[in-house]
């Protein structure tokens, strides 16, 4: 696939766009060729010095260009972005650019490879997402508002609507630059046929894996992203392989009423609540994360939900009355007192146990001894 141009979109403040080659533009420059004039006579040598020092500016101008990390002529005023920057500016773009897209998403599971292919439309601060791939997925629509999310199926005339706000592309550079360090790739790549940055976010904390950007040059939007395991297995990577910015969408794309004869469903409103007495809240874990909320969030089964932030990743913490396995992760294992149970599934680690009257659970992507060492703050 091929992404058009945006020959609209203005580049970054002090960040250059892509140049043609420095002896293309060099040449393509009539000032920098053009010959001195006539020499008076008997003045032979004139025209020759004049030629010598054109000569010579060219070949200072493109040594200069080869010894430049982008392979250009960079003036010295105009550094290379840091990685912290770069992300900022994709979020603000992300809130004010329309932007349509193909993308691909593959997660390396335990046992198998799922890969998705979906179109992407974002506008206002709404999305809409079209799934193409898989077949099982083929034609469904999930739009969300800002408010809540409607998970549309024409095929089955169903829909549901959640008013949980996922966070997203949420990010917080201040526990980033403390959980992470940030190294900026020395030379300009591409992705969809964009001129792009790679950032890489190395964890400063054992038990958590890197993560891998590809930061459009002009804005500042993730072209691509690759994470890892904290053993360094791959975990999942996400690509656009067609992408349009900057033109209006249609406002039908967003449209959330369902077609007449489609089973509607709404999920109950998730109301904050008291945490019980006995259950320690500690407002930092081990690996960098933070309590985004003192206040836990409850299902009509009972079970509480807290969730922690290191900057980047989620942490999910979740507790209900002991004996209602039905209230705990799905995929975790029967809790036992005191004694924590792991489980790899997806792309995230599960880690149960039992304590004080209570099941516990913890879901997130950090290996084992961190996960025990979390537990065992909790």
């Amino acid at each position: 696939m091929t992404a058009p141009s945006d020959p609209d979109l203005p580049p970054l403040s002090g960040y250059p766009m892509a140049p043609r080659s420095s002896l293309g533009r060099l040449l393509g420059s009539s000032k920098a060729l053009t010959p001195s004039p006539a020499a008076p006579a008997g003045r032979w040598w004139v025209p020759c010095l004049s030629l010598l020092g054109t000569a010579c500016t060219l070949l200072v101008q493109l040594g200069s260009a080869w010894a430049s990390p982008l392979g250009a002529a960079v003036p010295k005023r105009l550094p290379l972005p840091d990685g912290p920057a770069l992300l900022q500016r994709g979020l603000t773009s992300a809130k004010t650019l329309p932007l349509a897209s193909r993308e691909v998403t593959t997660r390396w599971m335990s046992r198998r490879t799922v890969s998705t292919i979906y179109r992407r439309y974002r506008q206002d601060g709404r999305e809409r997402l079209e799934y193409l791939a898989p077949r099982s997925k083929a034609g469904q629509i999930v739009i969300s508002t800002g408010k809540g999310h409607w998970h549309l199926q024409p095929r089955r005339k169903t829909a549901v609507y959640d008013p949980v706000v996922y966070m997203g592309a949420r990010l917080d550079m201040a526990l980033l630059r403390q959980n992470y360090a940030f190294e900026l790739g020395p030379k300009v790549e591409t992705v969809a046929e964009r001129p792009c940055y790679r950032v890489v976010l190395r964890p400063r904390h054992a038990g958590k894996g890197k993560r891998i950007f590809w930061l459009d040059r002009a804005t500042g939007l993730s072209l691509k992203t690759e994470s890892y395991h904290a053993d360094g297995s791959p975990a999942g990577t996400t690509y656009i392989t067609d992408i349009s910015l900057g033109k209006r969408l249609p406002a039908s794309l967003f449209i959330t009423k369902p077609a007449p004869g489609t089973r509607v469903t709404r999920l109950p409103i998730l109301t904050p609540t008291r945490l019980p007495s006995g259950i320690q809240l500690p407002a930092t874990l081990p690996g960098g994360y933070h309590l985004l909320s003192p206040r836990p969030v409850a299902d009509p089964r009972g079970r509480l939900h807290l969730s922690y932030f290191d900057g980047i990743d989620l942490l999910s913490y979740y507790v209900s009355p002991g004996g209602a396995r039905a209230a705990t992760h799905p995929r975790s294992k029967s809790p036992t007192p005191r004694r924590l149970a792991l489980v790899a599934d997806h792309h995230f680690m599960i880690g149960s146990w039992l304590d004080g009257g209570y099941d516990r659970s913890l879901v997130g992507d950090v290996g084992p001894r961190l996960m025990r060492a979390i537990a065992a703050a909790l």
